[in-house]
Order: structure tokens, then sequence, then C-alpha cells
């Protein structure tokens, strides 16, 4: 079970932060798919230790493509909360189209009954939310709050 992997490899040192809503494992596009693989993996399996244990673990959403449709969507449930971060995957436009694509899919396959989105607000990605009648609660990034995208809090429905 992956739950036991993690405690078997020291929960990866990186149980401090990963959930609940953390920091993610990076899943950068220039990445070597094995190593996009191997992260997800370990950020749904220290998600499954730390309910196994009496937490609660938001799963963090990051795709690249549809090519990473095969495993980034392994671990997420139907109509749960997930969490998605912008930082870092609006700075091209070839990087936010594929933001898009992939926060498109995630909506139409898992359904989430809450998305809580960490970075910046983007108007594509609220008129994505407003398209499929999606809620969202937005916390912005340090980096957005320093350049004015300081419009946060509840913003779901």
């Amino acid at each position: 079970r992956a739950c036991d992997r993690v405690q078997e490899q020291g929960g990866w040192n990186t149980l401090r932060a990963v959930y609940g809503y953390g920091r993610g494992l990076r899943r950068q596009r220039d990445f070597p798919e094995a190593q996009k693989i191997w992260n997800t993996y370990r950020s749904r399996a220290i998600g499954c230790y730390i309910n196994s244990i009496g937490g609660v673990a938001i799963p963090n959403f990051h795709a690249n493509g549809p090519d990473s449709y095969h495993y980034c969507f392994g671990g997420l449930r139907k109509h749960t909360i997930v969490a998605v971060s912008t930082v870092g995957c609006l700075r091209s436009s070839t990087d936010k189209f594929l933001f898009l694509q992939d926060l498109e899919e995630l909506i139409k396959r898992i359904e989430p009954r809450l998305i809580i989105l960490y970075g910046n607000k983007n108007k594509e990605v609220l008129e994505l939310f407003k398209k499929y009648n999606q809620n969202y609660l937005f916390f912005p990034s340090d980096i957005s709050e320093a350049h004015g995208g300081a419009d946060h809090g509840n913003e779901s429905k």
C-alpha cells in the first residue's frame, strides 16, 4: 500500500506541509515524465497517509496537458475539495493554455465541490469557473499580493 511505503521511506521528509493545503510536489513541464509520475504518486501517498492517521488531506492537482491525464487524476475523488496553484503556471502563453486546459479537465472529470485556488486570479480562470458554476476559495500568494493581486477571501457561491 502507498501509505505503508510513505512510512517505510521516512515520509520522504515532506509530511511537514505538503497537505492541508501546503506546497505540492513539483511536476513542471520540463521534468522527465518519470519524475512527474513519481511526484504525483508521492503526493497522493502522503495524502493517503495523513488521512489514515486521522488528518484531513486536500489533494493538490497539477497536470501537464493531456499526455499527463493518465496519472494526474489518480487518487482524486469526485465531488471533493481540490487545491490548485497558479504559481508558475501562467508565465507564457503555452503555460497559460495548458493550465486552463488542465483546469477545465479537472472540473469536468472530478466535479470538485470546491477548488482552493492559490496564487493569483486570472480573468480566464474566473471565466472558466463561471462557465461551470464552480465554487472556489482564493488565497493570494505573497508574490501576487506584492503585485497588487490582493483581491482575496471566500469566493464560493
